[in-house]
C-alpha cells in the first residue's frame, strides 16, 4: 500500500513540476485586476452581491489553475500531438503501468472536483437537475477544450479517457455543490 502511495505521489510531483511561484501570483493579480476591481464597483453599486463576486474570483482563478497543470506548464511542441479514442482507466491487476493510469484516472476526477462545484454554485436558482446538467456540460466542454489545445499545441495528446474522468468530477463536484445548496436552504429556511 506504501508503494501505491509514494507512486501517487509521484504522479502528483511530475503534473505540478513545471508550474512556478511566479505564476501562480501573476494568476492571482490578473483575476485581481480583472475580477475583483471591476466587481468592487459592482458591489458598491449594488449591481452584484459580494458572494457573487468571490465566486466569480475563485471560478477564475481555478481555471487558471487548471490550465496551468493540463497546458500552460508544458513546452509546446514537447509532446507529439495523437488522438486516444481507447478509454483505458488502468487496472489493479496489471502491472506498474497499469496502475500508473488509475492513479492519472485519478487525478483527472480530483482536477475536475472543485470546478464542477464551484460552476454548479452559479445555478442556485435553478431546479437542481438542469443545474447538474448544465454543470456537467460545461465540465465537457471545459476538458475537450483543453484536450483540443493539447492536441494543436503538441503539449499532450487528446485522450478519451481524459474527457470521460473529467467529466466524471465534475460530476462529483456538481453534486458536492448542490448538497451545499441545499444545505445552505435548509439552514436559511430554520433561521426564519
Amino acid at each position: 500500500m506504501r508503494e501505491y502511495l509514494y507512486w501517487f505521489l509521484d504522479i502528483v510531483i511530475e503534473q505540478i513540476r513545471g508550474i512556478y511561484v511566479y505564476q501562480l501570483l501573476l494568476l492571482l493579480i490578473v483575476c485581481g485586476i480583472v475580477i475583483l476591481i471591476p466587481g468592487y464597483v459592482l458591489v458598491k453599486t449594488n449591481r452584484i452581491r459580494l458572494k457573487r463576486l468571490i465566486l466569480w474570483f475563485l471560478t477564475t482563478l481555478y481555471l487558471g489553475i487548471i490550465l496551468l497543470i493540463t497546458v500552460v506548464r508544458r513546452e509546446p511542441g514537447s509532446r507529439y500531438g495523437m488522438v486516444e479514442t481507447e478509454i483505458d482507466f488502468g487496472s489493479i491487476s496489471g502491472g506498474y503501468f497499469h496502475i500508473r493510469q488509475i492513479m492519472y484516472s485519478l487525478l483527472n476526477v480530483l482536477l475536475f472536483i472543485p470546478w464542477g462545484t464551484l460552476l454548479v454554485m452559479f445555478r442556485k436558482k435553478y431546479r437542481k437537475e438542469i443545474a447538474l446538467f448544465m454543470t456537467v456540460l460545461e465540465c465537457f466542454i471545459t476538458s475537450f477544450f483543453i484536450e483540443i489545445t493539447q492536441l494543436v499545441t503538441s503539449t499532450g495528446r487528446f485522450e478519451v479517457t481524459d474527457i470521460v474522468t473529467n467529466v466524471f468530477g465534475g460530476a462529483i463536484g456538481a453534486t458536492c455543490g448542490l448538497i451545499i445548496l441545499l444545505c445552505r436552504e435548509r439552514f436559511n429556511q430554520n433561521e426564519r
